[in-house]
């Protein structure tokens, strides 16, 4: 709590922290030090000094307000219909289904729906799954490459030292060969 503390103090009033940041970066970098607080900082901090009091008058008028009435709980949300179920609920996929709109083109959604055809219908469906694109098409295969160089690669190394030093001599000699012959400046 008192991380999170001071994260909004410095978030609400960072022209207070100035000191403390000109103190670092005079550690750092000495020339870079300038006495004076940037202007921009002091505005936005008296902004947002405004706002956070703002946002607490709003908190405390509205606790005055509610205090005296009590609170009445519920139901968030259910349509008029008087016994809602759990598959009648907001999933994630409700409120993904916005965006995997907008993004369609990437994401390529794959849909499977069964749309009712009668007003009264016995049964419908819908189901949606957005692949790991990224996943799929890029980590995986790259991945696979790697493994299959790395499972190559594992034969050479069998714990002999002598083996280990005439790679290393090999490797330099190919980097001096690249060195004197390859056409450098």
């Amino acid at each position: 709590l008192v991380l999170a503390a001071a994260c909004v103090a410095i978030g609400v009033a960072p022209v207070l922290f100035w000191p403390a940041v000109l103190r670092a970066v005079g550690a750092w970098r000495p020339a870079w030090v300038s006495l004076e607080t940037p202007p921009p900082l002091v505005a936005l901090g008296l902004f947002q000094l405004a706002l956070a009091l703002l946002a607490t008058l709003a908190a405390v008028w509205l606790w005055q307000r509610v205090r005296g009435r009590g609170l009445s709980s519920g139901l968030t949300w259910d349509c008029g219909y008087a016994t809602p179920t759990p598959r009648m609920q907001y999933t994630a996929g409700s409120f993904a289904g916005i965006i995997t709109e907008w993004f369609a083109w990437i994401l390529r959604p794959e849909r499977h729906e069964h749309r009712p055809q009668v007003v009264l219908p016995a049964s419908a469906s819908f189901t949606q799954h957005t692949p790991e694109t990224v996943l799929e098409q890029l980590v995986e295969p790259v991945s696979g490459v790697v493994l299959r160089v790395s499972a190559t690669a594992r034969r050479l190394q069998h714990g002999r030292v002598q083996s280990y030093l005439w790679y290393l001599l090999i490797g330099l000699a190919a980097l001096a060969g690249l060195v004197l012959f390859g056409g450098g400046q």
